[in-house]
């Protein structure tokens, strides 16, 4: 109230919400929103909850080492991001490194990963392919354009959805795969299964590695 009773051209507001607790949070998150919409007046809120900016956001920027990598919609920065960096730091995004090939990416184990290559991308330059864990499939379609092999090492069950962390021979880091609990009561799965993971072409980020 005291920040808005002058009626400010630019309101600042420095992780206003990091104290509260969750529930709080994300009820505050939308009253923030409200609030905004309300008195017509520009807010830049500072947040390093990479959730809450793309909940309270009409347009976002991501900046490192002082440079400004991106600025977009949370949508679009979530779903074409711009490069390597903007991928991995807003939300979470498995990737597959090899080399760039004319449609797609060649992992070292020589898998290839179906997908859009951008143009400053050569044939044969270091790549790396990605894809949303939500983007994932448990056990594809024999159509599917990206289809591997896994084992389930681990499980977090988060009420909502299921993240399973599955091995794979692509990279040395598990895959992550959010399954929605509806799916994983329909097929449970459990650590040490061997599943089959796919995702459609569509759905793959290819960035210079």
């Amino acid at each position: 109230a005291r920040a808005l009773v002058k009626r400010p051209r630019l309101l600042l507001l420095d992780e206003p919400l990091g104290a509260l607790d969750k529930k709080l949070r994300g009820a505050m998150q939308l009253e923030l929103k409200r609030l905004q919409h309300e008195v017509g007046i520009t807010f830049v809120i500072v947040t390093h909850d990479q959730e809450e900016s793309l909940v309270m956001a009409d347009r976002m920027a991501v900046l490192r080492d002082g440079k400004l990598l991106q600025c977009d919609t949370p949508h679009a920065v979530y779903e074409h991001p711009a490069d390597r960096f903007v991928a991995d730091f807003i939300g979470v995004m498995n990737f597959v490194p090899g080399k760039a090939t004319a449609d797609g990416v060649k992992a070292a184990d020589g898998t290839r990963i179906v997908g859009t290559v951008p143009s400053p991308l050569a044939s044969g330059a270091a790549a790396v392919a990605s894809v949303r864990p939500e983007r994932i499939r448990l056990f594809p379609s024999p159509e599917t354009a990206n289809r591997i092999a896994g084992t389930i090492e681990a499980l977090a069950y988060h009420g909502l959805d299921l993240q399973l962390h599955v091995r794979t021979a692509l990279s040395p880091k598990p895959f992550l795969v959010r399954v929605t609990a509806d799916a994983a009561d329909r097929r449970p799965v459990s650590s040490g299964d061997a599943v089959e993971l796919g995702w459609d072409a569509a759905d793959v980020r290819i960035f210079a590695d």
